[in-house]
C-alpha cells in the first residue's frame, strides 16, 4: 500500500537517542557519535532519491554511475547504471511502521531488514534473525542494529545525518560465522546519501 503523501510530509521516524543517559524525548541538536536509545530525531523521507550521479566503489574500483527511483505500492528500488549497465539494485520497503532494507550489492535478507522504527519507543532497534540468499545460496544469519548520530563529509555535503550500523553474522557452515557491517547515512529530506555493503561496495554522491 503506497504511504499517503501527507503521512510522508508529517512523518517523525523514531529514531532513539541516548544522550549520556538522558531520558529526554523531543527535537534536539545531538553531539555527533550519540547513540540512539532516548530522543526523538526528526528524518523526513527516508526514502527519497538523494541524487541522480554517483559513484560506485566496488572492491576498491570507482566506477561513475547514473542513480534512478522507482516505486511500486510500498516498494522503493534505486537502480544503479554504468554507461547504460545495470550494476547494482537496492530495494527497500517503507510502511507507516518502519523503513526496511529487502536487498543490495546481489545479497537478499528474508525477511527483510528494519533500518528505522517509527513512532518513537523506549528501545531504539530490535535485533534482526533471518536468513542471507547469495549466489543462489541461502545461509541462517543475524544482526545487531544500531543507529548514531554523525557528520558525513561526502560531495554536496558536509551533512549532519543518522548513521545506521546493521552487524550481521552468517553461518556459512564452517567454524565460526562471517560478520560483516552493512551502514547507512540517512539525511534529513534526503535519504540515504552514503551506504555500504561490507568493505566491497559503497555508494555515494559524484
Amino acid at each position: 500500500m503506497t504511504v499517503p503523501n501527507r503521512a510522508r510530509k508529517n512523518l517523525w521516524i523514531g529514531i532513539v537517542l541516548a544522550l549520556s543517559g538522558a531520558g529526554l524525548v523531543g527535537c534536539a541538536h545531538i553531539t555527533a557519535g550519540t547513540r540512539v536509545t532516548a530522543v526523538e530525531v526528526p528524518l523526513k523521507k527516508p526514502d527519497a532519491l538523494p541524487y541522480k550521479e554517483g559513484v560506485l566503489t566496488l572492491a576498491g574500483a570507482q566506477v561513475p554511475v547514473e542513480v534512478t527511483r522507482s516505486e511500486r505500492g510500498d516498494k522503493i528500488e534505486f537502480v544503479l547504471r554504468s554507461h547504460g549497465e545495470v550494476i547494482d539494485t537496492e530495494r527497500y520497503r517503507f510502511d507507516r511502521s518502519s523503513f526496511y532494507l529487502q536487498s543490495m550489492a546481489s545479497e537478499t535478507y528474508r525477511p527483510e531488514i528494519p533500518l528505522l522504527r517509527y513512532p518513537v519507543s523506549t528501545i531504539s532497534m530490535d535485533d534482526w534473525s533471518g536468513k542471507v540468499v547469495a549466489d543462489g545460496k541461502t545461509f541462517p544469519a543475524s544482526a545487531k542494529i544500531s543507529a548514531t548520530s554523525e557528520p558525513l563529509n561526502v560531495a554536496g555535503g558536509p551533512y549532519d545525518s543518522v548513521r545506521v550500523a546493521v552487524e550481521l553474522a552468517i553461518d556459512t557452515g564452517g567454524a565460526r560465522r562471517v560478520s560483516r557491517s552493512l551502514q547507512f547515512w540517512f539525511v534529513d529530506g534526503k535519504g540515504i546519501v552514503r551506504r555500504e555493503a561490507g568493505s566491497y561496495s559503497t555508494r555515494e554522491p559524484r
